[in-house]
């Protein structure tokens, strides 16, 4: 059973420290009508805390797309209209890299549900997660090599600067809520081997089959950035996904564009990833047990995501992330981090299940 009194303090961490709204601002909450796994309860719930805020909130059912070519009109009008728009809805996903109508800020969400609303994930206070994304990203762009390895067997190393500070490459068109990733490091360089079994899609266009979990490890070979060969059981038929899905869009199938990292360590899922791989990814890669990579396609985030599950990553020789634990936590600026937020007590306590 929800406890509306913890979804509604993950909803004010959104409507207040996430997006800034008060009294008099009007918010546009763009709701779904269930078929992309988000309940539209989440989003009428945000909307009445909006307005028991003061705010002046509204809800638009978001259509269904099969890709982000044409922001829908409906949408696009009433997002000129407002301060806020907050998407509870695959659309926002869809365009998190593309440029989107207005001038009001633009947030997407990861709360499919109330208990998600609710629960660790998305109470963590706001600022802090916002400061670690920050310090993050200041140590990851002084560059130098970096390493992923990976029980299953993936070891992969580049050695160029991943991104300048005042590059846009890669860089999000919508604020992410709660914050789960950093920007998409650069794969041009990057060789080695990478294993998995889940080839999820990125959920920026509609086809089928969407992804597949395998039994046994596929590795993908990679040299320069690109896909060299497939390895394991079933590497045919993962193979011939990437083949399907380059013939279907005329992509480039065996790019490897860019790759990020879960930063949420209260990353929970309520469901498991046999249930529906697309659900599952839609939260799940927020975690630091879940390193991911945009392939299939000259542009982030690509059509195909190889999902690695407990990678250790290192920068120039500094483990960031250990065994699937967001290490770079650990650090003694990162607690005193920690420690200068109101209500941050247990934020850096790892949630192991997203799952699994």
């Amino acid at each position: 059973m929800t406890d509306h009194a913890m979804a509604e303090a993950g909803a004010r961490n959104l409507l207040e420290a996430c997006i800034g709204a008060h009294a008099g601002d009007r918010v546009l909450v763009v709701k779904s009508d269930g078929a992309d796994d988000y309940d539209p309860a989440v989003a009428d719930f945000v909307s009445s805390i909006a307005a028991d805020m003061g705010c002046e909130a509204q809800t638009l059912m978001a259509p269904a797309l099969d890709s982000p070519q044409h922001f829908p009109d409906e949408v696009a009008n009433a997002m000129q209209a407002v301060d806020h728009t907050v998407f509870f809805a695959r659309i926002g996903d869809q365009f998190r890299f593309c440029e989107t109508p207005g001038h009001c800020s633009k947030t997407m969400t990861y709360a499919l549900n109330l208990d998600l609303l609710g629960s660790d994930f998305c109470r963590v206070p706001h600022s802090l997660m916002v400061d670690v994304l920050d310090r993050l990203n200041t140590r990851i762009a002084k560059g130098g090599s970096w390493r992923i390895t990976c029980p299953m067997g993936t070891d992969l190393e580049a050695t160029s600067a991943p991104f300048e500070p005042e590059s846009q490459e890669g860089d999000f068109t919508v604020d992410l809520f709660p914050i789960g990733v950093f920007r998409p490091l650069g794969a041009g360089d990057m060789a080695g081997r990478l294993a998995t079994r889940w080839i999820s899609p990125t959920l920026n266009r509609v086809y089928e089959p969407a992804g597949f979990v395998v039994d046994e490890p596929v590795v993908l070979a990679i040299d320069g950035g690109r896909i060299a060969g497939f390895e394991g059981p079933d590497a045919r038929r993962v193979e011939a996904h990437y083949d399907y899905v380059a013939g279907l869009f005329d992509i480039d199938g065996r790019n490897v564009h860019s790759w990020h990292a879960g930063i949420h360590p209260k990353t929970w899922y309520d469901r498991r990833v046999a249930d529906s791989l697309i659900r599952w990814g839609t939260v799940a890669f927020n975690s630091p047990r879940y390193t991911h990579f945009h392939t299939c396609g000259d542009y982030p985030p690509g059509e195909i995501s190889p999902v690695l599950i407990d990678a250790t990553i290192t920068f120039d020789g500094e483990t960031l992330w250990q065994d699937g634990r967001f290490a770079f936590l650990d650090r003694d600026d990162m607690v005193a981090l920690r420690d200068s937020h109101a209500g941050a007590a247990g934020a850096y306590e790892p949630c192991w299940e997203i799952g699994l």
